[in-house]
């Protein structure tokens, strides 16, 4: 009773980890975009409230120009009706002062500028309530106005701001009779602009708290679908890849679940991928062994029984070591180093892979064609990969059955293949037969394989730059196909490739040179003293190559 009672306690306290770890991960969650709302929302407050000082220090440098030219375009425009004026009537001396006055009269300045004619050095008549104490009769400013003979404009400081003027002196027959003047304190008419622009500072002082609460608002609610991404992933993160992010409309966040569905497809594909080669591998060499301990652990004293054993025993092992082999086979594909390649002559290639078919069994071979050319490959691995497909065809076939091998040049690749008149392969199966594993639903009947050749015949096909190509019918037979691209490696051009051996005692002398994918066997017929040949002499190169020697190469 106390043990079942401890067993009872410890799993309540293991499920009160799990839940306090569930409850730990979510609080890291929320806790987590808890911090992007805060930094989305903290460079929104940044970049608004950038954007407002820089506005407001614009406004407060460019707020006295715009004053001054606003206060020079209204001085410029009471000027220039004066003038008009006075070219309509055309007046005489005695004239001339009325026409002041009555033009006084008739405008109407703006509340802080000031219009006035100066006549014999005496202020004459004023259209302003009140003219600052500088402007009042008797004052030096407004003798010297009076003594101007040309119009001037200028700016004075003077109690209370800056004074900008424009006097214009009155001509009749060529004399001045008279100074116009109008007038404007710069201090009071910026004051009138500042009134109008302060309210919009102070606005845009407050604007980025208001922006700071609807920013918030609105990265809630554009982040309410990020978050119920985030709960689905760590629900597939902490269960199981067979679940699935639901997506709902478009957008990047809809794009954002698609592109994560896929990468979840192709997970839980590679890894069924994996573990179905593992447990093939795996039941591949417990068989075996299986078989090897049991007739060990029978093994008699008859010396014809332990002569019939140690050949089993010996199959078995042949046939493990050919597994291990083949796995081998398949994890160098992807090395660099995987391929040796070498410029062979396809129609030589082809009638020597045909002569070594016929040796495989009885069969009905025929020699459907050959290309012609040369291409760069690796001899030993194609030939491999051909020898594999013919096996399997002899798998599937029987005595006297045709058997046909052959293979075509383009521009583009030289084409290799392997035909039967076998019992075919089902469409569903065709896809599956490339992977580890994978026989086919009558290959138990017909061969001790490993199951691997197919996928070494891929490997061997991808690793060359090329695919295999696969047209079968039950009933009728198959062809396998190699594709392999003339050209499969592109060069930078000027690379260097160095000389990594001399062979003189080929028939034809070669250089082999080295670089980083392999190596590539050149005649020496080709060489010359420019140290470099066109992509003529090395069928992989599209552009012209080099090679750098080495003291005593040769």
């Amino acid at each position: 009773m106390a043990q079942t009672t401890g067993i009872s306690l410890r799993q309540a306290g293991s499920e009160k980890n799990v839940q306090f770890g569930k409850i730990s991960k979510s609080r890291r969650w929320s806790g987590t975009l808890l911090r992007e709302r805060a930094s989305v929302l903290g460079w929104c407050v940044l970049l608004m409230a950038s954007s407002t000082a820089i506005g407001i220090l614009a406004i407060d440098l460019s707020l006295p120009n715009r004053v001054e030219e606003h206060v020079d375009k209204s001085l410029r425009h009471e000027v220039e009706k004066f003038q008009e004026w006075v070219k309509t009537d055309s007046p005489q001396s005695d004239r001339l002062v009325a026409m002041a006055g009555e033009f006084l009269e008739r405008e109407n300045p703006q509340k802080d500028s000031f219009l006035f004619a100066l006549f014999n050095g005496q202020l004459y008549k004023s259209k302003s309530l009140a003219l600052p104490e500088s402007l009042r009769a008797k004052s030096p400013l407004l003798g010297y106005w009076s003594q101007l003979l040309r119009p001037e404009q200028g700016k004075i400081s003077i109690p209370g701001g800056t004074l900008l003027y424009r006097a214009e002196p009155i001509e009749i027959g060529g004399q001045v009779k008279g100074v116009l003047v109008a007038a404007n304190i710069i201090a009071l008419e910026g004051d009138r602009f500042s009134g109008v622009t302060m309210p919009i500072a102070r606005l845009a002082a407050i604007a980025p708290y208001i922006a700071a609460a609807l920013a918030w608002i609105v990265v809630c609610f554009v982040l309410v679908r990020t978050r119920s991404l985030l709960k689905a992933a760590r629900k597939i993160a902490e269960s199981d890849l067979n679940q699935r992010i639901p997506v709902r409309g478009t957008g990047e966040v809809a794009e954002l679940g698609r592109t994560f569905n896929k990468i979840l497809d192709r997970a839980e594909a590679a890894l069924g991928e994996g573990q179905n080669f593992i447990n093939y591998v795996g039941h591949e060499l417990r068989t075996p062994i299986t078989i090897v301990r049991g007739h060990l652990e029978l093994l008699g004293t008859d010396p014809a029984e332990q002569e019939e054993t140690v050949a089993l025993v010996l199959d078995e092992l042949d046939r493990m070591s050919r597994l291990v082999n083949d796995l081998v086979l398949l994890a160098k594909a992807e090395r660099p180093d995987f391929l040796d390649l070498e410029t062979v002559e396809v129609a030589s290639l082809t009638e020597e892979l045909y002569a070594k078919a016929r040796t495989l069994g009885s069969r009905s071979w025929r020699l459907e064609g050959k290309g012609s050319g040369k291409i760069a490959l690796d001899r030993g691995r194609l030939t491999q990969a051909i020898m594999n497909l013919v096996e399997n065809a002899t798998h599937y076939t029987t005595d006297n059955d045709a058997i046909a091998l052959g293979s075509a040049t383009t521009e583009e690749a030289v084409y290799f293949w392997v035909s039967d008149r076998g019992e075919g392969i089902p469409e569903t199966e065709q896809e599956k037969i490339f992977e580890g594993g994978v026989r086919g639903a009558s290959a138990k009947l017909h061969c001790e394989g490993s199951g691997l050749g197919l996928s070494i015949v891929k490997a061997i096909a991808v690793a060359h730059g090329g695919r295999v190509e696969l047209k079968s019918q039950p009933g009728r037979g198959s062809v396998f196909t190699l594709v392999i691209p003339r050209v499969a490696i592109e060069f930078e051009p000027e690379i260097e490739l160095e000389v990594e051996r001399f062979a003189p005692t080929a028939v034809e002398p070669q250089i082999v040179l080295a670089c980083q994918h392999s190596s590539f066997s050149i005649p020496l017929a080709n060489t010359s003293e420019s140290s470099s040949w066109r992509s003529s002499a090395i069928p992989l190169a599209k552009t012209p190559v080099k090679y750098r020697t080495t003291p005593g190469a040769f």
